[in-house]
Formats: C-alpha cells, sequence, structure tokens
C-alpha cells in the first residue's frame, strides 16, 4: 500500500480507486451468495455432499464468464465521457473471473471447517502482491498500469491458491452431480446473503461514487488510502468473523452460550480497535505523509471523521456473520438497504459542503446506525443485554478466567 501509494500521487491513486469500484461490486454480484449458501450446505450436511460440489462449481464458472462480459459493459458506461484509456477498463475487468472461481473454493474450505487453508488462500497472493511490487519499483516501472496487471495477477495467484487447497481434500465430483432443483435450493438461500453483503460493502463504496462526481481525484486518493487504513486495522475483526462464521454454519444448534460468546467477542474487539484507532491517527498525521508523500496530507482528518463508524463495524462485522452462520442473512436485508441509501443522501449533501470530510462524517454515521440497528435485534432474538456487545469487563481480558464456550 505505502509504495503503491507513494509512486502513483493521490491522482492516480483516486483513478485505481475508481476503476476497481465495480469489480469489486460486481464480485458480490457474480457470487449471488453462493459461497456463503456452498458453506452452510456442506457445514449442515443436508445434502449430498458431491452435489453440493458439483452444482457449486458449475454455478461459479458459469457465473464468471458471464459477469466478466457484463462487467465490461458496465465500465464502458460507467467511465463514458472520461478521459480513461479503455486498455485500463479491459485490464480492469480481467480479474473478475479468477475471483469468482475462487470464492466457490473459500466456500468450500470453510464448509469443511478448513480455516487455516482459507486464511493461506488469503496470505499467500498478499505477500506474492509485495514481492511484485517491490520488483516494479526497484525497476521503476511501477505506473497505473502495472499496478492494475499486478490487480490481475494476485487475483489469479487467489485462484491457483482455493485450487490447491481443495484438490488437497481428495474431493472427486463429475459433472452428472449437478441437480437443478438443488442450484435453485441453494440460489434461494445463496440471493439473500450476496443481497446483504452487497448492502454492506457497497456502504463505503458509495463514497469512492460519490467522489468521483463531486470531488477532485486527489481527494478521491486521499479516501481511498484512508479506507485502506480502515481495511488493515478491521483485519482483526474480518480474521475472527471467518473463524465464527465456518463455526456458526457448521453447528447444529445454537444455544445462550454462543451467544453470550459473540457478545464477549464483540466487545472485546470494539475495545481493541479503539486502542488501534486511537494510535492510527497520529500515525496518519504525522508518519503516513512522510512516508507516502504530501499528496496524502488529508488522510489524518478523513480518517478522524472514520474513527466510531470502524469502531461500530467491527461490531456489526461479527454479528452479521452469526446471523448468516445461523441461516438468517435476511436480517440484515430488512435495514442495510435503507442505511446504503442513507449514506448516500448524506454523501452528497456532506461532501458538496465539507469535501472529503463529509464522505467519511457521512459512512461513520451510516456505520452506526447500522451497528446499533444489529445490536438490537441481535439482543431482542437472543437475549443478550445491549450493553454486553458494547462496555468490555474486566473479566474480559482475564486469562484466568475460563473460555465461554467451554
Amino acid at each position: 500500500m505505502i509504495i503503491q501509494a507513494r509512486v502513483l500521487g493521490a491522482e492516480a491513486r483516486g483513478l485505481l480507486a475508481m476503476l476497481l469500484v465495480l469489480p469489486n461490486l460486481f464480485l458480490i454480484i457474480a457470487e449471488s451468495g453462493m459461497r456463503q449458501s456452498t458453506t452452510y450446505f456442506l457445514g449442515k450436511k443436508e445434502h449430498n455432499e458431491k452435489e453440493v460440489l458439483s452444482t457449486s462449481s458449475t454455478f461459479f464458472i458459469s457465473s464468471a464468464l458471464i459477469f466478466t462480459i457484463i462487467l465490461y459493459i458496465a465500465q464502458l458506461y460507467y467511465f463514458e465521457g472520461k478521459s480513461i484509456d479503455k486498455e485500463l477498463i479491459v485490464i480492469s475487468c480481467l480479474g473478475l473471473p479468477f475471483l469468482v472461481i475462487n470464492s466457490g473454493y473459500r466456500g468450500i474450505l470453510l464448509g469443511y471447517k478448513k480455516t487455516a487453508e482459507f486464511g493461506n488462500n488469503l496470505l499467500y497472493p498478499k505477500v506474492f502482491q509485495f514481492i511484485l511490487i517491490i520488483i516494479l519499483f526497484s525497476l521503476a516501472l511501477l505506473d497505473l498500469k502495472s499496478v492494475l496487471i499486478v490487480f490481475v495477477l494476485i487475483c489469479f495467484a487467489n485462484f491457483l491458491a482455493g485450487w490447491f487447497s481443495v484438490n488437497k481434500l481428495s474431493i472427486r465430483t463429475s459433472i452428472s452431480s449437478f441437480k437443478i432443483p438443488l442450484l435453485v435450493k441453494m440460489l434461494k438461500l445463496g440471493a439473500v446473503f450476496g443481497l446483504s453483503f452487497f448492502f454492506v460493502n457497497l456502504n463505503y463504496q458509495i463514497g469512492i461514487i460519490v467522489g468521483q462526481k463531486n470531488l477532485s481525484s486527489e481527494a478521491v486518493g486521499n479516501y481511498a488510502v484512508t479506507i485502506q487504513v480502515a481495511e488493515l486495522i478491521w483485519q482483526l475483526p474480518a480474521a475472527v468473523s471467518i473463524v465464527f462464521f465456518s463455526e456458526s454454519m457448521t453447528k447444529l444448534k445454537h444455544d445462550i452460550k454462543w451467544a453470550h460468546t459473540i457478545a464477549k467477542v464483540c466487545r472485546v474487539q470494539s475495545f481493541i480497535t479503539l486502542l488501534i484507532c486511537l494510535i492510527g491517527w497520529p500515525a496518519c498525521k504525522y508518519i503516513l505523509p512522510y512516508i507516502i508523500g504530501e499528496d496524502y496530507n488529508l488522510v489524518a482528518n478523513t480518517f478522524l471523521f472514520l474513527i466510531p463508524g470502524i469502531i461500530m463495524m467491527s461490531i456489526f462485522k461479527v454479528i452479521n456473520v452469526d446471523f448468516a452462520g445461523r441461516g438468517k442473512p435476511w436480517i440484515a436485508l430488512l435495514f442495510m438497504p435503507v442505511i446504503a441509501l442513507l449514506n448516500y443522501l448524506l454523501s452528497v449533501k456532506l461532501s458538496i459542503v465539507y469535501g472529503l470530510d463529509g464522505l467519511a462524517i457521512a459512512v461513520s454515521i451510516s456505520y452506526l446506525i447500522a451497528s446499533l440497528i444489529a445490536i438490537c435485534i441481535y439482543s431482542f432474538l437472543f437475549k443478550v443485554k445491549i450493553n454486553s456487545f458494547l462496555f468490555p469487563r474486566l473479566s474480559d481480558f482475564s486469562l484466568s478466567r475460563k473460555k465461554i464456550n467451554h
């Protein structure tokens, strides 16, 4: 992130963010929630394993091809009238098929509770990306086009890592095991998963979409780097969420102890996230501009306005994956579309008045409201007190205390 941001500068970094907005959203659309549905069907063991695997694999390959074509058309329309090289648009679309197929592999890995392999599927391509960026930087070949090419190569590396991990499971399937009735059943559940995660991910992409219209490319570049900092902070919630999603998906029964475990994880995570943010803000203000350049001197202020949202979103992520693991992803659909709309309206209004800070305020407000709604719903459904999610207890950090889920 650091080398890439410094070499590109804020303007090119903003263009990169805009080029990758639609591919990121189309990945969720192309998945159609089938990754989570595959995990659910494998974990619950309600259907023939080979039929689930064959049906899932066939879907992901077909979807990858179809939505890559649709993405290219959408990108042309999105950048119509703008001075963007069509070659860059083509390259930005090439990673999608690999990401979509790999998403199917990830669903299979979580369905078999192979969280370590799932983690490797995320880690190894990141290491490969770092090495490629260093090489290109050393050869003075790092620019917007080469960064996009690296993006495609990383997508392919993700695909390869997923393929090798799944093949280690020694699973043998054939096209004859593909079942249309099962596909329909998986898509019914998957569509809800997909829509739920689409609106969750759309929430911070809205800032880039609105910024492209109302702000300069430099401002969008600063916003993109701020979001990257937030995503680094969310690595802990993301890692924990993966484990809990796999566990929740494969649980045959969710008892009150499980609900209290979720509440404990939320309050501990939010406290740790707060501490990281308190360290992160001065780092963004005094260290980051020195490392990646003065082009990014707006990141610190933007990050400051994002902190409440970052903290609350760490809670939301855990609760939302447990909703999904319980087979209730539709709960997020009760409010996330409205939250996304609210975010869009606030982003448009506040970005005109406050510029880049307005985007951060809008996102933070939307995350705050979404998290509070999720907490209230979880508290009502599973009989856990609301303050159990928010306020850490000394016992949470005591090594002598027995784990709640034991």
